[in-house]
């Protein structure tokens, strides 16, 4: 079973602590409800159902900064948030959204971090698919990244 999905919205971190001991990121609960509902078919249920080991990638489209040169595309993001965070966001979404039981499942995969182009809608591109080998996730890892990057 392999999903493919587009979740528009502006990707929010998870695990950064406020001065109480609560989630510091404002817009998590948001994000995390367009994560789920893009996940879900009109009857409230998963797309799919993942059993075993999950292959995850995540291209993270961050919005575009209004001070950014219209001449600047292609742009990695090498600023907030962390990477790492987005995934922790990402996985713990997925899991509620109950496309797999645990987000402990992803066994491999990749992640971009850009920022949008001009026009472009803020969101994440999300592939999920199981993988039974370490050869398989290679493979499909080499095979996903290669075609994202002719898009």
């Amino acid at each position: 079973m392999t999903l493919t999905v587009f979740i528009p919205g502006s990707p929010a971190p998870q695990g950064s602590k406020n001065q109480f001991g609560g989630e510091s990121c404002k817009r998590l609960p948001g994000w995390r409800s367009d994560v789920r509902n893009a996940l879900l078919n009109a009857d409230n249920l998963p797309k799919a159902s993942l059993h075993g080991p999950v292959f995850m990638v995540a291209e993270f489209v961050l919005p575009r900064p209004k001070s950014m040169a219209k001449k600047r595309v292609g742009v990695l993001s090498e600023t907030k948030p962390d990477y790492d965070k987005l995934l922790r966001a990402m996985g713990d979404a997925i899991t509620s959204s109950c496309v797999f039981r645990d987000d402990a499942q992803i066994a491999a995969g990749g992640w971009i971090k850009r920022i949008a182009e001009i026009g472009e809608t803020p969101g994440c591109h999300l592939f999920l698919t199981e993988v039974k080998t370490r050869a398989d996730a290679i493979a499909l890892l080499l095979c996903v990244m290669g075609e994202r990057e002719t898009a």
